[in-house]
C-alpha cells in the first residue's frame, strides 16, 4: 500500500511539474493593438496547430453555431475566424458579457472619484426617491452586493424564472423604482442569485454619479483609449435613455479581445493605467460559489469548466490523475454562447461569439478546455507544419453557404437573396449576417434571425375570400391570439412594392406567451390566390431593431420583387 501511494505521489509531482513549466508570466505586449492587431501564426506563439485543426473539424462536422473565434497569445492575434454568415468587422450581440464591461466602468468611476466606494448603500444613491418594503436588509444592501450578484432582492428575472421579473420590469415607467420597491428575499451578501435587474441598477447608479450615460462614460474613459470608436459599439437603452447594463451591447470580436487584453495586463494600456490593478484583481476573484461555473466576482465569472467542473476535476484527480488539473481563468459570459476568457497562466485571451441554444451554450467551454488550452505546449516558437491545413479549414467555414428549408423550389438563400421558384415566385434581399432559424407552424417557408436578434419569416397561406388587403389587419390580429396576448394594432397602411405590386403594412404590439413584449411588422401581398406574409418581430423596447426594410420612416423594401 505504501509503494502504491508513493508511485501515486511521484505521478502527481510529475503532472504538477508539467503544469508549472507551461505557465507564462504575463508581460506587457511588444506593441499595443490600439490601431489594429498584429497577426502571428499559432506555432510562433508556442501553440500546436494540430490541436486547433482537431477543434475546427469538430466545429465543422457538428455544424456548431460558433459565429467567431478570436485567440490572442502574447499580444498577437493567432486565430481570427468568422463562420458564415457572420463576417469580420460585423458587430455581434454579446448579451451578458455587457455586465463585465459595466463592472470595469464602476472601477473607473471609483478611480476617478465619481463613486466613493463599493460600500455605499444602494438607497443612498437615490435620496430623492421613497421605496416600499424598506427593512434592515434593504438598508444594508451596498453597491458591492449588486456587483457580486448577492443583493438579496427578490427580482426573479433570470433564465431560471424564464425572465418573468425582467418582463415585468420592462412594462414599468420607472425601472429603478420598480426594482427597489421589491421585497428582500434574504440578507445581502450571503447567497449568489443571478439577476439582470441588479445590473441595471448598477448602470443607473453609474449614470446618477457621473451624470453621463454609461456608453458616453465608457467611450471617454475606456473605449477611446483602446481605439474603439463610438460607431463600433451599440448599447440598448431603457425608455428614459439609460443604457440597460445587463446586456444589449453589440461590438466586434476583435474589440472584445482588446478588453480582455486590458484585463490580462492588469488594467494597463499604452503605458497608462486605464483601470486600477486593484480593481482588475478584486473584480475577477471568486466571492461566492455559483451553480453554473465555479464562482462569481464583480460581474465576472471565475473558475474553469462548466457546471462546476472544478469539483469534477478534483474528484478525477483524487482517484486517478489521468489529466492535469484545469488551468485557471476568469471570463465574461453572455447568453447563447458569448465569451471573453482571460487566461493569465497562458498569457492568452480567447473570444467566442455564438448562437448556441440550451445546453449547447457550454460548447465554447468544452472547446477551450479540450483543445485551445492544451494546444499551448511551449513558451517558445514551434516548427510550422500544419498552417496550410488550418488556413484551409478556416477558409472553408467562412465560405458563403446556401440555406434551404423544405426544398429549393419552396425557397432558399443564395448570394444574399432569398429566392422562391415555386409559384408565387419572388426574391427578397435580407440583412447581411442573418442566419437560418427553425420554422414555426406549417405555413412558414423561411425564417431567419438578424445579427442583432430580430426574427423575420415568410409564410404562405391560401388567400381568404372574405378578406381584402385593406382589412387584413383583422385576420392578423386573430392569428396572433394563438401565440400570445395583449394584442394591440398600431397601424395598417397600404404601400406599393417595386414593380407596382400592391401590399399592406400592419404593425402589432403584443405579448408572446405571457413573457416578452414584441413589436411585429407584417407586409401582406396577394399573389396567385395566395396570401404571402413577410413578418418581422423584435423587442418592442429596443428601438435599434427597426425592420430591415425601413429607415427613418421610409420603406426600403424595394428588393422584394414578385
Amino acid at each position: 500500500m505504501f509503494m502504491l501511494k508513493f508511485v501515486f505521489f511521484l505521478f502527481f509531482l510529475s503532472c504538477q511539474t508539467t503544469e508549472v513549466s507551461l505557465k507564462k508570466e504575463v508581460s506587457l505586449p511588444s506593441y499595443w493593438p490600439t490601431k489594429g492587431w498584429r497577426t502571428s501564426t499559432p506555432e510562433k506563439q508556442g501553440i500546436d496547430t494540430k490541436k486547433l485543426i482537431e477543434m475546427m473539424k469538430v466545429i465543422k462536422n457538428n455544424d456548431y453555431g460558433i459565429d467567431s473565434l478570436t485567440i490572442v497569445r502574447n499580444g498577437f492575434l493567432v486565430t481570427d475566424f468568422y463562420k458564415y454568415p457572420f463576417r469580420k468587422g460585423n458587430k455581434h450581440i454579446i448579451h451578458s458579457v455587457s455586465k463585465s464591461f459595466l463592472s470595469s466602468l464602476v472601477g473607473i468611476a471609483i478611480d476617478k472619484g465619481f463613486i466613493k466606494s463599493i460600500n455605499v448603500p444602494v438607497l443612498d444613491f437615490f435620496p430623492n426617491k421613497k421605496f416600499s418594503n424598506v427593512d434592515k436588509n434593504k438598508k444594508s444592501m451596498t453597491l458591492e452586493h449588486l456587483l457580486m450578484m448577492a443583493s438579496g432582492l427578490k427580482t426573479k428575472d433570470s433564465w431560471r424564472y424564464e425572465w418573468k421579473g425582467l418582463t415585468k420590469m420592462k412594462s414599468q415607467d420607472d425601472w429603478v423604482q420598480y426594482l427597489l420597491d421589491l421585497p428582500m428575499e434574504r440578507e445581502p451578501g450571503k447567497k449568489f442569485e443571478y439577476s439582470n435587474g441588479v445590473s441595471y441598477l448598477i448602470s443607473a447608479i453609474l449614470y446618477k454619479t457621473t451624470q453621463m450615460k454609461p456608453q458616453v462614460f465608457a467611450q471617454r474613459y475606456l473605449f477611446e483609449p483602446l481605439g474603439i470608436s463610438e460607431s463600433d459599439v451599440r448599447w440598448e437603452v431603457d425608455p428614459s435613455g439609460i443604457h440597460i447594463g445587463w446586456g444589449g451591447m453589440r461590438m466586434r470580436p476583435q474589440d472584445m479581445a482588446k478588453f480582455g487584453l486590458l484585463y490580462l495586463n492588469k488594467g494597463i494600456w499604452e503605458g497608462k493605467q486605464i483601470l486600477s490593478k486593484k480593481w482588475v484583481e478584486s473584480s475577477t476573484r471568486k466571492y461566492l460559489s455559483s451553480d453554473i461555473f465555479s464562482g462569481y466576482g464583480y460581474q465576472w465569472w471565475s473558475g474553469s469548466g462548466s457546471f462546476n467542473m472544478d469539483s469534477l476535476w478534483r474528484l478525477r484527480w483524487k482517484f486517478w490523475p489521468k489529466k492535469k488539473p484545469p488551468v485557471r481563468y476568469y471570463m465574461a459570459v453572455g447568453f447563447l454562447g458569448q465569451f471573453i476568457y482571460v487566461i493569465p497562466d497562458r498569457n492568452m485571451v480567447v473570444v467566442f461569439t455564438s448562437n448556441l441554444k440550451d445546453s449547447k451554450f457550454f460548447i465554447p467551454n468544452a472547446l477551450l478546455d479540450e483543445y485551445i488550452i492544451p494546444a499551448v505546449i511551449s513558451n517558445s516558437s514551434l516548427k510550422e507544419e500544419k498552417s496550410k491545413e488550418f488556413d484551409s479549414l478556416v477558409s472553408d467555414l467562412e465560405k458563403e453557404r446556401h440555406f434551404i428549408w423544405d426544398s429549393e423550389k419552396e425557397g432558399m438563400v443564395k448570394g444574399g437573396l432569398f429566392i422562391r421558384k415555386k409559384s408565387p415566385s419572388f426574391k427578397l434581399k435580407f440583412p447581411e449576417g442573418s442566419y437560418k432559424t427553425n420554422l414555426i407552424g406549417s405555413n412558414e417557408i423561411m425564417a431567419m434571425t438578424t445579427s442583432e436578434g430580430a426574427r423575420f419569416s415568410i409564410s404562405i397561406n391560401d388567400r381568404p375570400e372574405d378578406i381584402s388587403l385593406n382589412n387584413v389587419d383583422t385576420a392578423i390580429k386573430k392569428g396572433f391570439e394563438s401565440f400570445g396576448s395583449n394584442i394591440k394594432l398600431i397601424s395598417n397602411e397600404s404601400l406599393t412594392l417595386n414593380g407596382g405590386t400592391p401590399a399592406f403594412k400592419t404593425v402589432i404590439d403584443w405579448r408572446f406567451k405571457s413573457s416578452f413584449y414584441l413589436r411585429t411588422t407584417i407586409i401582406s401581398v396577394y399573389q396567385k390566390r395566395k396570401w404571402v406574409m413577410l413578418s418581422y418581430s423584435y423587442d418592442s423596447l429596443n428601438k435599434s431593431l427597426f425592420p430591415f426594410f425601413e429607415k427613418d420612416g421610409k420603406l426600403l423594401i424595394t428588393g422584394w420583387r414578385f
